[in-house]
């Protein structure tokens, strides 16, 4: 079935997705002090949850957008539309902290606040924009990751996570009883040491430099770096710390998100040294349709891993794809506290491994 989605239903929560970082900085710009900065993490971990709640699931199928369409472009639009806003943010960063009104514990939290955003904006719309064929979207997903020190994604995402997801082989997989602790900090060691290998290998094929502007790794980095030392420019080593500390915490809600997204679940072996095609049941989804919206569809995980190249507004619900019990923002609440994680999923993924003949891998 070929129609036109409901902007407007799409508008307004999408469009949360590029508005917070600009009432941030105002809200900081006119010194309100007071705990407002905690309005960020609140709404993204009980007020997101509780309006899942609220709106419920979405269990139908989407309608396709034809291609071209007057839909098409709007909704294609929409992650660019993130770019410029998240960028004002963090060109307003080092004028927040230099303000002398402003308590150090209300730039505390405004660095997480910013922190939390870069997780949930820079690196989610980054992630739909890096899966795209055109140069200037790509190009603009690199900036975004790069405003959080976090440019290997761009690579080691598409070249190594979406060919090897689901087996040991992908520090971007987590398996049963991982916890979640252990699970970021490999892959933030892993995952930047993997991307700059595979750029290195597909340089050394084409016989052209590692270490030069044709590794665009590099490019990515230099601007990285570049960003931060502006911030120790305009607010000396304290602003370079929060460059650091913001770009370590939104890669860490990364990480924390790929975690719950293919916990568990693994590809089985084939012909040895290779493994099953990917599947819908390489991949947990979630139903529910806020943060469906908010997130630009990327619970609809198994349907992004089977087809990457399609756009986040035609992804669709898969049948027998296995489902976890919350939202993507309640169940990485819940993988902060292991003990509590694996009481509510290990027995998921028994009673979906039992009802789908398929076998558990408990460690790696």
């Amino acid at each position: 079935m070929k129609t036109q989605l409901k902007p407007l239903l799409y508008l307004i929560p999408v469009s949360l997705s590029f508005w917070p970082p600009i009432i941030l900085a105002a809200i900081i710009y006119w010194q309100l002090n007071g705990h407002l900065l905690l309005f960020i993490p609140v709404f993204l971990f009980i007020i997101t949850p509780i309006l899942d709640q609220i709106w419920g699931n979405d269990p139908q199928p989407e309608p396709t957008v034809e291609k071209n369409s007057l839909a098409h472009w709007y909704f294609r639009g929409l992650p660019l539309f993130c770019v410029p806003s998240y960028c004002l943010l963090i060109c307003t960063t080092p004028v927040v902290i230099n303000l002398e009104n402003l308590a150090p514990i209300h730039k505390l939290e405004y660095i997480f606040a910013v922190g939390i955003l870069g997780g949930v904006i820079a690196i989610n719309v980054a992630h739909e924009l890096v899966h795209r064929t055109s140069l200037f979207e790509r190009s603009c997903g690199g900036i975004l990751l790069s405003t959080v020190t976090y440019a290997g994604f761009k690579v080691e995402h598409i070249r190594h996570h979406h060919v090897y997801v689901a087996t040991p082989l992908d520090p971007a997989s987590s398996y049963r009883n991982q916890n979640l602790y252990h699970f970021v900090l490999q892959g933030l060691f892993k995952n930047p040491m993997n991307a700059f290998s595979i750029e290195a290998q597909r340089l050394r094929k084409k016989k052209l430099p590692i270490w030069g502007y044709h590794n665009e790794l590099i490019g990515w980095y230099s601007l990285s770096l570049l960003i931060c030392l502006g911030y120790g420019w305009t607010s000396g080593w304290l602003g370079i710390l929060a460059f650091i500390s913001q770009s370590f915490i939104a890669a860490g809600l990364l990480e924390s998100v790929n975690y719950i997204e293919h916990y568990g679940l693994r590809r089985k072996p084939k012909d040895g040294s290779r493994w099953e095609k990917v599947k819908p049941c390489h991949s947990w989804n979630s139903n529910v349709y806020w943060s469906s919206i908010y997130l630009f569809q990327l619970p609809r995980h198994s349907d992004h891993h089977e087809i990457a190249s399609k756009h986040y507004f035609n992804l669709q619900l898969k049948e027998n794809a296995p489902q976890l019990p919350h939202s993507y923002p309640s169940m990485v609440l819940l993988a902060y506290f292991p003990p509590l994680w694996y009481r509510v999923m290990n027995p998921r993924l028994d009673d979906y491994f039992s009802s789908n003949d398929r076998e558990t891998v408990t460690t790696e």
